[in-house]
Formats: structure tokens, sequence, C-alpha cells
């Protein structure tokens, strides 16, 4: 063992590696926290933090962090309080978004015992301490919108402004991001990805993880691979061709690495073809460092590494969530079911990219420049919308124009999806505000269609989530309902119709989409999505966003609709190489919107 080893720099990781105990190489394979790994002091190694996330930092995570040390500082254990999270949530998400806000309010937490409402108002302080000037991080579009921009350069600007939050934030691994394929539009987590088609998906991540790393902070490619369902997501199997896998699901990974340079992976929960993933040397090994010359470290997602000892063994480095007890690896190493010169290259590859992240090099604490995030979300946001339909001069939406607003969507707006995604954002602009200050709140009207209106709006929405697949691709009954009431009676008075869709994927359309004049899809458009929108509306702006993935008319014309979910654990990828476009181009010959059937607009000087 070598005395007086510190670690200062890659040069030093060998003698540093050299210097660990059994112990603590064991510790230091697995998160000490749910999201923070465990230091080394003595030999100058130092906790680092991953996070999500691909649009903006959920804060929500980082609580997962700062509640132990709260509960350390009052001497008590989460037992003591049932369960600290369940505690947070008998308050309620008012209660919770009071907490992130520093105005927890009295009446959140009477309800509670002395002992939880005190440990609240103490997290609460707590939190406010940890927070960047500046406060609470911004929620950019997700990867879906980043796909419809076809802008990777733009793509690469907002991993710059995710990751200067992100060192605000005290996050070293930005954990994305996403680039899961758009198997199948049910899927709860498609809003998070880039695309169907894999080029697209390639060419947008790379600059993706070079803006992020450009700032010093690793971004974390996800989910190695093929994580492209909700349902059993822990542990579905997922018989996937070789040649689909290799054409299809996994190119963007490929490009991230050697072209992105990305310094970190996470390995997925499901299986592909028997196989754990985060168990898999074919996945880690052979095809990610072996073919591709991966270099950084590998990641589990949270609680995917089903056997620990069998996932260092197929180059899965380091298993989070934490704390975890280091003996079963110690044991495996004594019993010589896990090499220690394996262990050692865990260690390794997880010190060369920690020498490289703000909690080596020295964290940098700067105020979120707000007007920076802002300008980049919106301009996402912008160049993410697509004009599905524009017919006889609809848009843009002339000035002087009275316009009518109907659809709680427009007051209430959708930024992103939830669970990982999720961002509790300083502000949301909504379509009503975003309109309202482009027209002037005296041309808007909200809730009615005035006699002297000019046209009307339609805010609708659809949201997804981390843990569930969506049911189906169509819309509310009410708001299918709103859409069909209203453009009758748009028709009746000769009025424009326009449907603005704030949504997290494809929704079935064809049972109105003839009644209508205009379609724009703002997607789940960030925290800037109002005034993005009403630019776009108005002209200021030109929708150049292109579809990512495929609308198809109907779910059953998908072409993974009968292969999805799955059943009894397991799913058949049948379609091969034909996912989304390829298959309606192939087999049926069509698509949604076979020819152009929109204006765009532009002013020429």
């Amino acid at each position: 063992m070598s005395k007086g080893a510190i670690l200062t720099d890659a040069s030093s990781i060998p003698e540093v590696v050299q210097a660990m105990t059994l112990e603590e190489k064991a510790r230091f394979v697995a998160g000490a926290r749910a999201f923070e790994t465990g230091p080394v002091d003595r030999l100058g190694i130092p906790a680092f933090v991953p996070a999500d996330g691909h649009n903006g930092i959920n804060f929500f995570q980082l609580l997962g962090n700062i509640i132990p040390k709260v509960l350390a500082k009052r001497g008590q254990s989460a037992g003591e309080l049932r369960d600290p999270f369940r505690t947070m949530s008998d308050v309620g998400m008012a209660g919770i978004g009071n907490l992130l806000a520093g105005n927890l309010d009295p009446s959140n937490i009477e309800s509670l015992s002395p002992e939880n409402a005190a440990f609240l108002r103490d997290l609460s302080q707590a939190v406010q301490e940890s927070l960047p000037e500046g406060g609470l991080p911004s929620c950019f579009p997700p990867g879906m919108v980043m796909g419809a921009t076809w802008n990777p350069e733009l793509v690469g600007e907002c991993g710059r402004a995710v990751a200067k939050e992100a060192k605000a934030f005290g996050v070293d691994v930005l954990l994305g991001p996403n680039v899961n394929i758009h198997r199948d539009p049910l899927c709860g987590r498609a809003f998070e990805s880039y695309s169907e088609d894999p080029y697209l998906a390639s060419q947008t991540v790379i600059d993706y993880v070079k803006g992020v790393q450009g700032e010093g902070i690793a971004a974390d490619v996800k989910h190695y691979a093929a994580n492209n369902q909700e349902y059993m997501r822990q542990g579905i199997d997922e018989v996937i061709p070789e040649r689909a896998l290799r054409e299809i699901y996994l190119p963007a990974f490929k490009a991230a690495v050697q072209e992105g340079g990305c310094w970190t992976v996470m390995s997925a929960y499901n299986k592909i073809n028997g196989e754990d993933c985060a168990l898999s040397k074919r996945l880690l090994t052979d095809i990610l460092r072996g073919e591709w010359g991966f270099a950084g470290f590998v990641v589990s997602d949270w609680g995917a590494a089903y056997d620990r000892i069998q996932a260092l063994n197929a180059g899965n480095d380091l298993e989070m969530p934490g704390p975890q007890n280091p003996q079963e690896v110690i044991d495996a190493v004594e019993r010589g079911e896990l090499g220690e010169t394996t262990l050692d290259e865990r260690v390794s590859n997880i010190l060369g990219v920690l020498v490289k992240l703000p909690a080596f090099t020295g964290r940098e604490r700067a105020a979120i420049d707000r007007a920076y995030s802002s300008q980049v979300a919106r301009r996402v946001a912008v160049e993410g919308a697509v004009l599905l339909k524009n017919e006889d001069g609809a848009l843009p939406i002339e000035e002087g124009s009275v316009i009518a607003v109907v659809g709680e969507n427009a007051k209430n707006p959708i930024a992103t999806g939830g669970g990982s995604a999720g961002v509790v954002s300083p502000y949301m602009v909504s379509l009503l505000e975003g309109l309202e200050a482009r027209f002037g709140a005296d041309a808007v009207r909200f809730g009615e269609i005035p006699a002297n209106a000019s046209c009307v709006v339609i805010s609708v929405g659809v949201t997804s989530s981390e843990g569930s697949d969506r049911a189906s691709l169509a819309l509310a009954d009410e708001d299918t309902a709103l859409i069909l009431e209203t453009a009758e009676t748009c028709r009746r008075r000769r009025i424009k119709t326009i449907v603005v869709l704030n949504v997290c994927g494809p929704v079935e359309m064809h049972g109105w989409i003839d009644e209508v004049d205009a379609v724009l899809i703002i997607w789940l458009g960030g925290m800037e999505l109002g005034h993005a929108a009403a630019a776009l509306l108005s002209g200021d702006e030109n929708p150049s966003g292109k579809l990512p993935l495929t609308f198809p008319r109907r779910y059953q014309d998908t072409p993974s609709c009968l292969n999805f979910p799955g059943e009894f654990g397991r799913v058949v990828y049948g379609e091969g190489i034909y996912v989304g476009y390829r298959y309606l181009l192939k087999i049926l010959g069509r698509t949604s919107f076979p020819r152009a059937r929109i204006r765009v607009f532009a002013n020429v000087t």
C-alpha cells in the first residue's frame, strides 16, 4: 500500500488506487446517499453529486442529499419521522412548492406532529441555504422539443445553459441526455428523448454533450440501452434482433461516446435478449469500451444493479443510489468471485472522471443567469414548435385582432413531464399570458367568444411521466368536445379556429383536424412556452420545427402496437428496424401528413 498518496490529477490515480484499502474501494463503487457519492478524505478524494436532468436541475432530487444532513443535525433518524418524503407529501404539492420557494406557510404544516413540523422548518432553512443566488432552476423544453428543432447548435447551447445552472446548484454529473429511441408513442418517457430516428438522435446528442461538458460538468448519456417503455421497466426482457439493436437503438450512444466524448453512461433497468443491461459484459465492456473506446465510467440507473458483483464484473463502475453495505464486495473479493484488479479498474474509471468535475477542480457557486437561461429556453421552444396545418391564412394572427382563447390549458400549461425530468422553476409563462403580453390584455378574451372575435385559439394539453406509459393517443374527451364545439361555432360565425397542442408526444387528430384551420404543436415547451407560442402565432417568429417522430393517424398504424408493452415479462421487437416512419412509408406507403398542408410565414427584407 502506497503511503502519502493524494489525488492531484489523472496521473496520480494509479498511486491513489494502490493506497486505498479494500473497504474504501468497496464503499467508493456505490453511492453514499440518494444523489451523492462518498469521499475518501485521507486521499483527497471528494464526494460528487449526480442529479437530473436533461432539461433543468431536478432540485427535488437534491433534497435526498439535504434531508439526511438535516436529520443528523437534529440528532434524529428517518424512522422517527416515519419517512421524511412522506412527511413532505403530507403538506401537498403546494406545501413543497412553498418549501422550495422559502415561504413555508404555517397552514401547510399545522396538521403535522410537532416533530415533523419542526423538521420541515429546519429543512426549509437548509434548502434556502443551498439555493444559489437567483433561486430555483430554470425549466428548459425537454428532449423531444430539442429534437424537433433539428438544430444541433441550439441544442448544444441548451446543454451549456443547463450545465451553468448545474454548477450553481453544486451538481457535478448531469443525468442526461436521454437518447432512447421513440419506439412506441405511448412510452411515458418519450418526451425526454430526441427522436424515433437514430441519425437525428445521434446528431442532436453530440452537441448537447459537448455543450454540457464544455462547462466542466459530466453528461451522463442514458439509458443504455433500449429503455423504451415504463411498463415493467425494471427487468422487462426486450427481444431485439441484432440488426435493429445495431442500426436503431445503439447509434445515438455510439455517437455520444465517439463524437460527443461523453464522460459517463447510465446502464438501464431492462433486459436485452435475456440479459440485464447493468449486468451485461457484452454491452458494458465488449461494445461500449471494446468497440467504441469509451473511457469514462458507467453508473447504474437507480437500483438497476440487481446483482452487485455481477454488475462490477460486467463493467458497471458505480452503483446508485446509496448507501450500500460494502461487505458484499469485500467478501466477493476474498472468495475470488470479484478480482481486486477488476475492482481497481472500476475505481480508476470513476476517478478518471472525478478529476474533471467541480467537486475536485473547485466549485463556482455563481448566481443563476436567468436572462440567459430564459432566452435559451424560449429559443428552443420557438424552434421546436411544429406547424402541422395552416389553411386560408389562419396564421399569423393579424395586428388589431380580437383573440378568443378557450381551454383551461391556456392558463395552466404543462412545461415538462413528470419524474426525473420534472423541474420546479421560478416562473411559468402560460399561453394566455404570452398572448396578452404580445397583443395586449384588451385584445385577448379568455373563456368566451365575443361578437367581434377575429379568431379563436383552443389550447389543450397531454402530459406523461416516468413510471407509467400513456393509456392511449387520444385527447381527453372534454378536450375533443371543446375543439369540435368551438370549431362548429367558428364555422357558423366565419372566424378562424386555431388549435395549440401542449403535448408530450403524438395525439390522434383524425376526428377533428379537418374541422379547424390551423394546428400548432408547442409540445411541453418549458417555462417560456407562452412567450414562444405568442411569437409564433403572431408571426414574430417562423414555426420552423419538424416532427422528430411520427404522428400516426391511429395508434393501430404504429408498427409496435401489437408488441407493446409485452406480456409475461417479455416484449418482442417484431417490427425490427421498421420503427415509426420507416414502417409507415415502406409498409403502408403513407403518413398522417402526406402533403404540404401549411403556409410558412416570414418577412423578407
